[in-house]
């Protein structure tokens, strides 16, 4: 089985007992902890991958670590990834469950990647555009990539909209090369 198709049987899974338990926000916060506290950190995420370190060693971390930060539910859910060797697929996981949360309650998860931190009133704009253009509430995500230079990258679903200074730069070198191609003048430095 590929990675995708293992992390949405498990996302699912805890997806359903959520839902019976009536525990779908909780669940999801507490998601983003483990995100935060195992997947972000590389140092945590390499001690969970390595074939070196026993499951036993894994689960008495994972147990002193979360304990305190995540319901019973949540960190027997981790441990059991852990007994599967499925610890690796972690991160499709928690993304899988997100994804199949806001379909269930009909939102869009929207990456907004940009040059620079973009101001709170300039995310609200986005965030009531996209809402009103894609007839659902977004939860926007944003993303710094300095190598944009300016402007900004809408991500969601299969779409990408690309309003970046970077794309505009490289849309001109390309007509420029193109006129240069069609006039003959392509041996130029």
């Amino acid at each position: 089985m590929d990675k995708i198709h293992v992390a949405k049987v498990y996302a699912l899974a805890l997806l359903e007992i959520a839902s019976e338990s009536k525990k779908l926000a909780e669940y999801e916060e507490e998601l983003k902890t483990l995100e935060e506290i195992i997947i972000k950190n590389q140092d945590i995420f390499a001690f969970f991958l390595s074939p070196k370190v026993s499951k036993k060693d894994k689960t008495d971390i994972a147990e002193k670590v979360l304990t305190s930060k995540v319901s019973d539910h949540i960190l027997n859910f981790l441990l059991i990834l852990i007994k599967n060797d499925r610890i690796l697929y972690l991160e499709q996981i928690v993304k899988e469950f997100y994804y199949a949360h806001d379909k269930l309650l009909g939102r869009k998860r929207v990456f907004v990647h940009s040059a620079a931190e973009l101001k709170q009133d300039v995310l609200k704009e986005i965030k009531t555009t996209l809402d009103t253009q894609l007839s659902s509430e977004c939860i926007v995500e944003t993303r710094v990539k300095p190598d944009l230079v300016g402007g900004f990258i809408v991500k969601y679903d299969d779409i990408v909209i690309d309003g970046s200074m970077k794309n505009h730069l490289e849309k001109i070198k390309k007509g420029l090369l193109l006129s240069k191609l069609q006039n003959g003048t392509i041996y130029e430095n």
